[in-house]
């Protein structure tokens, strides 16, 4: 039976601006095309202030309202709609920030059900990352973030007190994907009544569309780009960038100039929708870049190099081999070495530094432990039992469902 026309209104508040991409995978689409009108509310300026003034500029749906926050009185303006909407959807993680508590608090003086995310998990997330190191390593972490000026009393404190003593309602629903994913929950205001609805990683959706298509083998290797040298999460922390822009790019050109001997394959930079990198000719060589369309390279590559990117997902799911590269510069950064080592070991695959280029030993690159891939895709991407449907069919259908009862 299908349920239509229940959710006629729903508020969704993000904390970055939304480009693209995020048009799909938050939701927006999905509801605007259900019919319903979608008030996104866009609180970036005080959730991340480092990231600068929000600006709304990719087209949306025209049942799309939307209003940017940049103080806690105009937080309040936009958040008054809350109490009209049918369900509220927060992208917003609980990290014991003012700004996150007081986003929290407007949600839940509006009474209305919300919904959290905790789907998108990887090697090393922040919900995970304990359990998957050793005690040294763990207490090597503390000592970064220490130094980094990451560790704060206040939001320790904040985060880890009842959260019904700061005026935040527990949500009503929460989202996971692989089943690595649930220990994610820590991040959001959730109890034992807590609604749990199990989809997928927020990618698998991007491979079930790439996959409808058969695309041609292309004898390349990809590269998945994070800038590492600018890179735009850690703005948000106020920390600099993990490596010294012209000493990685050299290497980094370096590594890839002897992948493409090795193999015989062409080096193709998959570069994030945000990134732009056409005023800056030449970073990586001659090599071809191309911008938002990562599912499709890695499906028709034969090889996939990475630091830490969780589009390594992409590579399990094609079923293609990892090569996982960094520098010591970068492994030695505060928020690099964790997730580094996790990726090594959920894969299984070694990590090669860009100083020791001489002393690869590549015999073991164009491998894939099978066994290895498919534990991954249960831990970060989807369980066994969860739906093999688009995320949001699965997400509204299962609110839905809910809402019926």
């Amino acid at each position: 039976m299908t349920h239509r026309n229940v959710i006629q209104r729903i508020a969704i508040v993000v904390g970055s601006t939304v480009d693209l991409r995020d048009v799909k995978r938050l939701g927006i689409e999905h509801f605007a095309n259900s019919g319903a009108e979608v008030d996104l509310i866009n609180a970036q300026e005080i959730v991340h202030p480092a990231l600068g003034l929000a600006k709304q500029t990719v087209p949306l749906p025209d049942t799309v309202n939307v209003c940017l926050a940049s103080d806690s009185r105009s937080l309040k303006d936009c958040c008054s709609i809350l109490g009209q909407a049918d369900l509220i959807i927060c992208y917003v993680g609980f990290s014991g920030d003012i700004g996150s508590l007081m986003v929290y608090r407007e949600i839940s003086k509006s009474g209305k059900p919300y919904l959290v995310i905790s789907s998108n998990a990887y090697p090393g997330h922040t919900g995970g990352r304990a359990k998957e190191l050793t005690f040294s390593d763990r207490a090597a972490d503390l000592f970064r973030r220490i130094g980094a000026g990451r560790v704060s009393l206040v939001r320790s404190l904040l985060a880890r007190l009842p959260k019904k003593f700061l005026g935040v309602r527990p949500a009503d629903f929460i989202v996971f994907g692989g089943q690595r994913s649930v220990s994610g929950r820590n991040m959001y205001p959730t109890t034992a009544a807590t609604t749990e609805i199990y989809a997928h990683a927020m990618d698998y959706d991007i491979f079930l569309d790439a996959s409808k298509s058969t695309v041609p083998a292309t004898r390349t290797a990809v590269f998945l780009d994070q800038e590492a040298f600018q890179p735009r999460d850690l703005e948000a922390l106020k920390s600099a960038a993990p490596v010294t822009a012209s000493i990685y790019l050299e290497q980094l050109r370096a590594a890839f100039g002897k992948i493409e001997s090795e193999f015989d394959l062409d080096v193709v930079i998959a570069a994030g929708p945000r990134t732009n990198y056409e005023n800056m000719p030449g970073l990586f060589g001659r090599r071809r870049i191309e911008y938002g369309r990562t599912a499709e390279l890695v499906s028709s590559a034969d090889l996939v190099i990475a630091h830490r990117s969780t589009a390594i997902g992409f590579a399990v799911m094609f079923n293609k081999p990892v090569m996982l590269i960094t520098n010591q510069e970068m492994y030695d950064h505060w928020a690099q070495r964790g997730p580094l080592q996790s990726f090594s070991r959920n894969l299984d695959r070694p990590l090669f530094f860009l100083e020791q280029i001489d002393d690869w030993d590549m015999d073991n690159v164009m491998t894939i432990n099978t066994e290895i891939y498919r534990t991954y895709m249960a831990d970060f991407v989807k369980t066994p039992q969860s739906m093999d449907a688009p995320f949001w069919k699965i997400v509204d259908a299962e609110v839905q469902s809910y809402r019926d009862h």
